[in-house]
């Protein structure tokens, strides 16, 4: 087909080099008619060429037997090549038959064969006003010879009025492509190539200039329908995989990963189509198919253990803790040089609750890479989580010793305060007793190490939240307010912080609709959040809708495992709302199970078990 291409364009240019000189330069006015135009040219070509054959343009009485004959002498000698002597019989049947078009476009093929391109559009011209509608044949004549004699105006005016009575006229197309191309007419020519390559069966080099042009238009959708066709009509892998990037592009997800699971099952052991079924599938959300893609390419060669890894660390994206430990584990035997390998390992045997091995792996990890402080951050996590903050602190601190100002080592830092806070809150203590004392401190320290962290990295909305909380908790609710807020128009759709901030406005009474409006904008985002709907609970309570507030908190304790006091707490609120003492009562109960210090569950219980005892009679 390339080849077939190459002598079509071959004959094309010579036929513009053997034309003869072109005739002087004839202005158009731009604004004149198609028809005004073709006189125009007509007149300018007879004055060229002189007068047409008089016998052509006689007006004498036509002799149709004289027509007859001269008909099929000129068949004859048209058949014998003699195309001189053909072309006179033509001229002298159609002086006989005036008007018929038939005989004049066939006159007007021999004259174009003949290489006398200026007669045979003079004759062209008057033919095309014959009586009735021209067919595609005949447009493209009259296209051909306006471009052979230098007339590109009119000859794109009618290779376009060719393509429109046949859309699938190869010559017109091809010749009216390589014209758009000189003229550097690439919005034209995106649209012929549209027309023009299904019947070249979409070759490569032409399928990549129309992406180009289409990419230059900036014609998305045309760009798409033409690479599903051209994949359909060749199921070419190349074709099929720049057509999965362009859904993507467009976020077409479920049509990216058909194509991409089409390509994958026409070569499955090709090494680069996996590669690339990996990526696709990563990037429109399928983690599950890339994992799939990925154990594919792993199989087709085990010794390479950059596929496994790559595995691996999918599965454990996934969650595939099972499958990640056990490749993980492989890896290791293989290549225990891999610091990457038992970082991974260290974080599966936490969720297994396997803490000194997870301890002894991160070691491992750190050892073999001391410079990477997301291990020395991962290590002090650990430490922290066992309760030896000690441990913690120092080796966060052997961290920042190789970075004082890496905003997640700092960040780290200031958890590690927060996460022993946290430990003693939870135990409930009383507001002025040492313990709570103890976690206030806690608190403050963490306060400049998130301030530090967040004045480095501007952008870091998991830095910004945790600055935020402990600015709350401290009860410094301007400044939280003023860090959610920024961190909100950083990232408007960061569901933990609209719930938190919605929870503040709520809990404190500060601005209840505005609450109520982030909390309800976080659970579009996450609507089975059990969290998200207790603080949603709690405005009904403060809005005093105790019945709706029952029956979200009733639903949240169906499903969650443990005793949460807080949510018990609303529940218990809500229940004296609607006057159900007995239920109420209980629910305070549950509070003080979990924290037997709270004050309000103290005070709360004893004034509803003394409304519940009986009357005593003298």
């Amino acid at each position: 087909m390339r080849y077939t291409l190459l002598l079509l364009l071959a004959a094309f240019l010579v036929s513009c080099a053997n034309s003869p000189p072109a005739a002087p330069i004839l202005v158009i006015p731009k604004t004149a008619q198609p028809a005004v135009r073709d006189s125009i040219v007509a007149a300018h070509i007879r004055k060229q060429i002189g007068s047409t054959d008089s016998m052509m343009l006689s007006s004498g009485k036509p002799d149709h037997d004289v027509a007859h004959e001269s008909f099929l002498r000129a068949l004859n000698m048209s058949n014998l090549e003699k195309n001189d002597v053909a072309i006179l019989f033509y001229k002298r049947t159609l002086a006989n038959e005036p008007g018929n078009r038939f005989l004049a476009f066939e006159l007007v093929e021999l004259l174009t064969e003949a290489n006398k391109p200026q007669e045979a559009l003079a004759l062209a011209q008057m033919a095309i006003q014959f009586h009735g509608e021209p067919n595609s044949q005949e447009l493209y004549l009259m296209a051909r010879l306006y471009r052979e004699n230098g007339f590109i105006d009119s000859c794109k005016i009618y290779y376009e009025k060719t393509i429109t009575a046949n859309p699938t006229h190869f010559r017109a197309l091809y010749e009216y492509s390589v014209v758009l191309e000189l003229l550097q007419d690439y919005k034209n020519l995106a649209r012929i190539y549209d027309l023009l390559l299904p019947q070249l069966n979409y070759p490569k080099p032409m399928v990549e200039k129309q992406l180009l042009l289409l990419k230059v238009k900036g014609s998305d959708s045309a760009m798409v329908k033409f690479l599903e066709e051209a994949y359909q009509a060749k199921g070419d892998a190349d074709i099929g995989q720049e057509l999965v990037e362009t859904l993507l592009e467009h976020k077409r997800f479920v049509e990216a990963v058909e194509i991409t699971e089409d390509i994958v099952s026409t070569d499955s052991s090709n090494p680069d189509v996996l590669k690339f079924a990996v990526r696709s599938h990563l990037r429109s959300g399928h983690l599950d198919l890339a994992i799939s893609a990925q154990s594919k390419l792993f199989s087709l060669d085990t010794t390479k253990i950059d596929d496994l890894e790559k595995l691996a660390m999918l599965e454990f994206e996934a969650s595939q803790a099972s499958s990640s430990y056990a490749h993980f584990s492989h890896l290791v035997t293989v290549r225990p040089s891999d610091h990457l390998a038992w970082f991974y390992l260290s974080n599966l045997e936490i969720q297994q609750g396997h803490s000194n091995a997870a301890l002894e792996d991160i070691q491992k990890a750190i050892a073999l890479k001391p410079d990477a402080l997301a291990y020395r951050n991962h290590l002090s996590a650990l430490y922290a989580q066992a309760g030896d903050y000690v441990k913690a602190h120092q080796t966060i601190d052997a961290a920042l010793a190789l970075n004082k100002d890496h905003p997640l080592a700092l960040q780290f830092k200031g958890n590690t305060f927060i996460h022993q806070a946290s430990r003693i809150e939870s135990t409930f203590p009383e507001a002025a007793s040492p313990d709570a004392q103890k976690a206030r401190e806690l608190r403050l320290a963490a306060l400049p190490w998130f301030q530090k962290a967040a004045s480095i990295d501007t952008m870091a909305t998991d830095i910004l939240f945790d600055l935020a909380a402990d600015y709350e908790r401290l009860d410094s609710l301007s400044a939280a307010s003023t860090t959610f807020d920024h961190l909100l128009r950083l990232e408007p759709t960061h569901h933990q912080t609209l719930n938190y901030y919605g929870y503040m406005l709520i809990d404190r009474n500060l601005n209840l609709e505005r609450g109520i409006r982030l909390v309800d904008s976080a659970l579009v985002l996450s609507p089975d959040n059990d969290a998200y709907l207790d603080s949603k609970a709690l405005y009904l309570v403060r809005k005093r809708r105790f019945a709706d507030a029952v029956a979200i908190l009733q639903g949240v304790l169906s499903r969650i495992t443990g005793n949460d006091p807080t949510i018990w707490e609303h529940l218990a609120l809500a229940y004296e709302g609607i006057k159900d003492s007995g239920k109420a009562l209980d629910a305070w109960k549950h509070v003080l199970a979990q924290s037997p210090k709270n004050a309000m569950a103290l005070q709360r219980v004893n004034e509803l078990s003394s409304q519940a005892a009986p009357a005593v009679t003298p």
